[in-house]
């Protein structure tokens, strides 16, 4: 299962899922109004769109949420846009970032993670804040925030989000793989990346982090990169959770077109007690120092998240 690093860094990017996905749908929500790019959008990619469509399978668990900063087809790719789009993947890192450290600064997650990995979450030198944004030109298309965990020994520098904004000219571009496809191009939609709104955020499609990771197998290949194998354990796991829809697929993520899942709701027990409302567990997770005792966080997650989902999250992490 990895080393204590490795688990610790899945264990962080568990407890902060809930803040980078409200994030996320808060960015969103500001990008709408977007005057230079009207319909640019932030999806969800990689191994955490993955992790959402298969939550029972621990193979595709995941260190960092992938993010794809994407437009519309129909929107020229002129360099006023392209200086915009880059301007906002910079913007966009900041503002997680700052959510980051602010939730973290209201739970028991530093202590949490002394306790369970003897690791330190070091904190910035410069500003004293354990997340920070960092991109390695002005304007980068890739854009990162990331933390530091510390033995006596080691320190690893670890991204919890990337945010890569997507040039249609380049692979990522999904019609560079469908090539026109008739039938491929029906789920398509107007972007570059075929998505669906789950809990209302961007997700992508389920079709497409297949092929994804069937493109990033080719070329871990082609380049003998070390990633090689996990690429095929991934796409291994995806098959065979497809397989076993009943007990593999999150009904959080199929709900809307699953007739069986859009009413399956069930209490939720944790150490032997009974959570029968979203309002009974969210005072159970302040209590145990998970979530901050900020109302508008505790407003956002009521507002973004049913019983089942915020259940969970919370077995998760304890």
């Amino acid at each position: 299962m990895g080393d204590d690093f490795d688990q610790a860094e899945i264990y962080i990017k568990e407890v902060l899922a809930m803040p980078i996905e409200i994030a996320i749908k808060d960015i969103n929500k500001e990008l709408i109004t977007d005057r230079i790019v009207p319909g640019v959008k932030l999806v969800v990619t990689g191994g955490q769109a993955i992790q959402t469509y298969f939550p029972n399978s621990p193979e595709l668990r995941t260190h960092d949420y992938d993010l794809k900063l994407i437009a519309p087809d129909n929107i020229p790719y002129t360099p006023r846009i392209k200086r915009r789009m880059l301007l906002l993947g910079k913007a966009i890192v900041r503002y997680i970032a700052n959510k980051l450290n602010d939730y973290a600064k209201q739970t028991n997650l530093i202590q949490t993670v002394r306790n369970k990995y003897n690791l330190t979450l070091r904190s910035n030198l410069s500003n004293g804040n354990i997340f920070n944004s960092s991109s390695r030109l002005r304007l980068a298309y890739l854009n990162t925030v990331k933390f530091r965990l510390s033995n006596p020994t080691k320190i690893r520098t670890n991204a919890i989000v990337d945010v890569y904004v997507v040039n249609p000219r380049e692979i990522y571009h999904y019609e560079t793989f469908i090539g026109g496809n008739k039938i491929l191009s029906e789920g398509s939609g107007n972007y570059y990346i075929p998505h669906e709104n789950i809990n209302g955020i961007p997700y992508a499609g389920m079709g497409y982090i297949l092929w994804d990771t069937l493109r990033m197998i080719d070329y871990a290949y082609k380049h003998k990169l070390a990633k090689y194998q996990r690429y095929v354990d991934k796409k291994d796991a995806m098959l065979n959770a497809l397989n076993q829809p009943k007990d593999k697929l999150s009904c959080n993520s199929m709900k809307g077109f699953v007739l069986n899942c859009e009413d399956k709701y069930y209490d939720c027990t944790i150490r032997g007690t009974r959570y029968r409302t979203v309002n009974s567990l969210l005072r159970f997770a302040i209590t145990e120092g998970l979530i901050p005792p900020d109302r508008s966080i505790v407003n956002k997650i009521r507002e973004t998240y049913d019983l089942n989902y915020l259940c969970s999250v919370v077995k998760k992490v304890l």
